[in-house]
């Protein structure tokens, strides 16, 4: 069958079922099944599920009450598309080499059942007690590297089961909740989970998932992990029916002690991970640049170092500190710590080029907690490694995968340097035990940092496996909880909503601020501030006068904010309208005598006004206190011509043209010359502005074109402007003609 076929084929049931046009989607699936050549056990699944829908149907239309009627639907509809997926999940399994498929044809190979798996786990772990208890020798570290394959094996085998049959289910929960299996075993099940979830709905699945989110008599971290997977699920599939066993386990979730705590403390870890380009683009354009500026005077100062001085107590050093200061990256290396402290991900960029080893090239590694009992690290010569991976283990800052780079880093490093770098961590390490030791709610904390690790490592594995592309990535959506059905009503109250929102505003999400505030707004009385954020958003995103409305709201409830009246001002001056922008440049100026930039925004509006006296002595107050008085000088040559003040035009566009000028200025420059009638030299000018542009030609024709009404109000020739111009083309072509010569 082709598979582009089959895909075509899902999507058009898909969208019958999201008509609520389930009929339709049974006469497709059944031709789909028959093109596909479906083993008999399809075709009586999907009899079975049409008799059921006609019966419902039938009930329906004689006008019978049943409450469970919606449910009822929604479980065909479910099976449905369960049918449907598992359709092209058999046709891609045979033709498709991807790493899914490909392990997949592996498993259906193997002959063990997950009763046989979990059999087989069970011994070894017995036999891995037995060696320890004897020393820690190499029959130890054979059996550990036994186990360790076969955690992959069954990692793998969760993974790609489809669809979980309830038999399943309950023995990898039994797994997972097996208190005599490491941690790390259990954790990196719950991940199989997940990962397989975002492949393939599938509904015992994300059960299991919630199920282990409710259970009291195990760890907090499967919980945890299990909640993560099971909200990343909701996501992933929101637009999908929910069937029976999933929607009984979520009407029990909201009975959870910490749910609402726990959602919101997930889905701010999302959103923390969307985040994470943002803060990666800022270390590897701002922040490691400027580093590497300062490389040859930190190696100076180096050099100067007492041999005694602890690598802490450079900062303590006034030199350095102005070093510091002065290249501004004492700034930024304050944004990345107070980033890092909100739990932003500033080590992305830095271990992203960690994730080269073998070790990484198995898909089960990447959900592995760190373990410094891994029998990769039990090696000849290893006992010297052992204190760094203990400290390591322990740090708070790094995820999981992070600190397995970290360890397989060890062999690269020179003894002296592992040193220092075992004596950093430590100092971090006590640093943070000694902050958490004095929060009023360390174990909240503790949850909190665990998930934002958790998340790291998750949004890691899908942005730097090296067969990502293979997957697809929940983080490269929006992660908007809030359009879950099942989730809205959780997350729909205002501390929450109020958290999400100012979180998008300072980040920058405008357009995802803007849907969260205005919910807000419906479900708050009137608020100045609240208002101020909304119009922002819509003027972050170009809506002025959309901006402008809840401005003027705002103002209502607050007229004596500057902020607001000076975003009002803007606003009109972007909606052309510079009287009343005016006017509330004015008020704000009233309170703010001595902000230059009001008095250059009201020059603005008084030239566009044509009040070119009124608007001078803006300008001039400008060029006189301004430490800048070149964004004076422009619009000072500008007024002076229009004005007729030819002379003090000239002399200031003489003063702008010999300080690095740009294409605007050649052209302003220009213009003075044609109102002149100095026409050889406005084509010399309007020249140098066409080679100063990028786009030159067009830039420079779309510019002179929207100038030309200026120009005649001025008094410029309306038939010399054309002539000119068209010159000052000519000539320019002319140039680039001779260079290319």
């Amino acid at each position: 069958m082709n598979i582009q076929y089959i895909k075509s084929r899902k999507k058009t049931i898909e969208a019958l079922i999201a008509d609520k046009r389930l009929g339709s989607a049974f006469s497709t699936l059944e031709s789909l099944a028959i093109d596909c050549q479906a083993p008999s056990r399809v075709h009586d699944s999907l009899r079975q599920l049409s008799t059921n829908y006609r019966l419902m149907a039938d009930n329906a239309l004689d006008g019978r009450v049943d409450p469970q009627r919606v449910n009822f639907y929604d479980d065909i509809a479910n099976d449905v598309l369960q049918l449907t997926d598992s359709l092209l999940r058999n046709s891609l399994a045979s033709e498709t080499s991807s790493l899914y498929f490909g392990t997949l044809r592996v498993q259906r190979l193997q002959p063990c059942t997950f009763d046989s798996l979990d059999d087989d786990y069970s011994q070894l772990s017995g036999k891995i007690t037995s060696a320890l208890m004897q020393g820690a020798g190499k029959e130890y570290i054979e059996l550990l590297k036994e186990r360790d394959e076969l955690a992959k094996k069954i990692f793998n085998r969760v993974w790609v089961s489809f669809p979980l049959s309830a038999s399943a289910c309950e023995r990898i929960g039994s797994m997972i909740t097996n208190t005599n299996y490491p941690d790390g075993f259990s954790l990196q099940l719950v991940s199989a989970l997940t990962l397989g979830a975002l492949e393939y709905y599938d509904d015992r699945r994300m059960a299991l998932l919630a199920e282990l989110y409710t259970l009291t008599d195990t760890s907090e971290e499967i919980r945890l992990s299990a909640l993560t997977g099971l909200l990343l699920g909701l996501w992933v599939h929101r637009q999908r029916p929910v069937g029976k066993s999933l929607r009984q386990r979520l009407a029990l979730l909201p009975d959870s002690p910490m749910w609402h705590e726990d959602v919101v403390n997930v889905y701010l870890q999302f959103l923390r991970a969307r985040d994470t380009e943002r803060i990666s683009r800022k270390m590897t354009e701002e922040v490691i640049p400027e580093m590497l500026k300062l490389r040859p005077d930190i190696k100076k100062k180096m050099r100067d170092m007492n041999a005694d001085m602890r690598p802490e107590e450079l900062m303590e050093n006034p030199e350095w500190e102005e070093l510091f200061s002065k290249s501004g990256l004492q700034d930024k290396l304050k944004e990345m710590s107070e980033l890092q402290e909100d739990g932003g991900d500033v080590m992305m960029s830095t271990f992203s080029s960690l994730k080269s080893f073998p070790f990484f090239n198995d898909i089960a590694n990447w959900f592995l907690p760190f373990d410094p009992e891994h029998h990769i690290f039990l090696t000849d010569g290893s006992e010297d490694h052992a204190p760094f991976l203990e400290v390591l283990k322990a740090a708070p800052f790094l995820c999981d995968g992070d600190k397995y780079s970290m360890a397989l880093s060890l062999a690269r490093i020179p003894a002296a340097q592992r040193g220092m770098m075992l004596e950093q961590f430590k100092m971090q390490n006590l640093n943070m035990a000694e902050l958490r030791s004095t929060e009023l709610v360390p174990e909240k904390k503790k949850r909190e940092n665990f998930v934002n690790k958790y998340v790291q490592g998750l949004y890691r594995f899908f942005r730097l496996f090296r067969r990502k592309g293979e997957f697809s990535d929940p983080f490269a959506t929006s992660l908007n909880l809030f359009q879950v059905d099942f989730l809205r009503e959780t997350l729909r109250d205002v501390d929450t909503m109020t958290l999400v929102g100012e979180f998008f505003l300072k980040r920058r999400y405008f357009a995802d601020a803007l849907d969260v505030l205005e919910e807000l707004s419906s479900m708050l009385p009137p608020s100045a501030q609240l208002f101020q954020k909304i119009g922002l958003c819509y003027q972050q995103q170009n809506d002025i006068a959309n901006a402008l409305k809840y401005y003027e709201q705002s103002e209502l409830l607050n007229a004596e904010s500057l902020w607001t009246l000076r975003r009002i001002a803007n606003c009109h001056r972007a909606l052309d309208q510079p009287a009343k922008a005016l006017g509330y440049y004015e008020r704000v100026a009233a309170k703010r005598p001595d902000d230059l930039s009001i008095a250059l925004a009201m020059g603005h509006c008084l030239l566009e006004l044509g009040r070119y006296d009124e608007a001078l002595k803006q300008y001039f107050k400008v060029e006189f206190l301004d430490e800048n008085p070149m964004r004076a000088m422009r619009p000072i040559a500008w007024c002076a011509l229009l004005s007729g003040d030819y002379n003090r035009s000239r002399d200031y566009y003489s003063r702008i043209l010999a300080d690095k000028p740009d294409a605007t200025d050649f052209l302003n420059a220009g213009h003075l010359e044609l109102v002149q009638g100095n026409y050889r030299e406005a084509v010399s000018r309007y020249t140098e502005s066409i080679h100063a542009g990028d786009n030159h030609i067009d830039r420079f024709t779309e510019e002179f074109t929207d100038d030309r009404p200026t120009l005649e109000r001025a008094g410029a020739d309306p038939f010399m402007i054309s002539i000119v111009m068209d010159s000052a083309i000519a000539a320019s072509v002319s140039t680039d003609n001779k260079t290319i010569i």
